[in-house]
């Protein structure tokens, strides 16, 4: 065999470049704009060993200098990307998004393990530390003293709700915005709920309703009423999710159609639509803060009254996205919002239930919202 055809493309591409004429001149590399566009941090990448330098598409940082806060602004969502703890700053690079070398990053990064300053949650509420924290302070995960869920911390921002596609009350997909709360990991559990139950026993206050609260007490607890679940919630110091908070714990920034993403559908246990399990089961359904059974499970009750056509309100009158939006005024049909448990697991889905006639398959889960701290 010809030893030429064991070359690397590398060492052919620099035989090429020097089979021109010998007084042909040789360009220069561009030099590196002062002000690259949305710098981010990454650790550079190992190249072949070769004589002729590549084209310069990023400069080191100097050791004494720390990244400036532009470099970690990829998005409002801190889970999208980390800084590797281990990576010595002499050898982090500001890469130019523009350039197509540096236009694909693959970035790790664990919670921030002691912020400067640790946010205070509302009382009733104890941070879990080993879970870490957020680039703003706030712990990652909290406890609820009155039932003991654990709940993850959703980071407040911009996302897209609803769907040009799928049926009418989904449409259209609009950007919206959400400040920054917390939500039950789980679906209130039959377990909780009779506890909840036991609490109010002979006195006002506990669940109205006749409740189907037999079998494994991991199972998410349904057929409840929405007033019984605002009931529970408002015991713990929580209340329903709005349906923006829910879909942005769901879908994340990005607006995912799944809790995983956009990819299709793999469970590694059989999983059929209107399959009710217990809570945790399945782990890939669970969204990108480590919130499980979205896409399955119970049905879930939010906070909004339903409209068919409420998402064309969701938007300001010049097109801005709503802060904290929590629906229309009014239901027709005096139905409040359910999410989840669509029949092809997207998570845009939507309906609405009577509030004091419950389907038989719909549960809930609370939320913790906090006041987020002036910039």
């Amino acid at each position: 065999m010809n030893p030429l055809h064991r070359c690397p493309w590398w060492l052919w591409a620099m035989c090429l470049a020097g089979c021109g004429e010998a007084n042909t001149p040789v360009s220069s590399p561009s030099p590196v704009p002062s002000v690259l566009p949305v710098p981010v941090v990454v650790a550079p990448v190992a190249r072949p060993s070769i004589r002729t330098p590549l084209p310069p598409v990023a400069q080191p940082l100097p050791a004494d200098q720390p990244p400036s806060e532009m470099a970690f602004s990829l998005t409002d969502d801190p889970f999208n990307y980390s800084i590797l703890s281990e990576t010595a700053p002499g050898t982090m690079w500001l890469v130019s998004p523009e350039d197509s070398r540096g236009a694909v990053l693959e970035i790790e990064q664990p919670a921030v393990e002691q912020p400067a300053k640790v946010q205070a949650v509302p009382d009733g509420f104890d941070p879990i530390p080993e879970a870490g924290y957020t680039s703003e302070g706030w712990p990652q995960r909290v406890r609820c003293r009155h039932d003991q869920k654990e709940m993850a911390c959703v980071s407040g921002g911009l996302f897209t709700q609803g769907a040009n596609e799928g049926p009418p009350n989904v449409r259209p997909a609009h950007p919206a915005r959400v400040t920054t709360f917390y939500m039950d990991v789980t679906e209130v559990t039959v377990g909780e709920m009779l506890r909840f139950r036991m609490a109010f026993k002979g006195k006002d206050g506990g669940p109205a309703a006749a409740l189907n609260l037999t079998g494994d007490p991991a199972r998410p607890v349904t057929g409840v009423s929405w007033k019984d679940a605002q009931g529970y919630v408002q015991w713990c110091g929580k209340d329903l999710p709005t349906e923006a908070e829910w879909e942005k714990a769901a879908r994340g920034p990005e607006g995912w159609k799944y809790p995983w993403g956009n990819d299709r559908v793999i469970w590694v246990t059989p999983r059929k639509f209107g399959q009710i399990d217990p809570v945790g089961s399945h782990v890939f359904d669970t969204s990108r803060y480590g919130i499980r059974d979205l896409c399955g499970n119970a049905r879930e009750w939010c906070l909004d009254w339903y409209g068919e056509n409420a998402y064309h309100e969701a938007v300001g009158k010049d097109g801005s996205p709503l802060t904290n939006w929590s629906g229309p005024r009014r239901s027709t049909q005096g139905e409040r919002v359910v999410k989840g448990g669509g029949d092809r697991w997207e998570l845009w889905c939507r309906g609405g239930a009577p509030i004091l006639k419950p389907p038989v398959d719909l549960g809930f889960r609370g939320v913790l919202r906090i006041r987020e701290p002036s910039p």
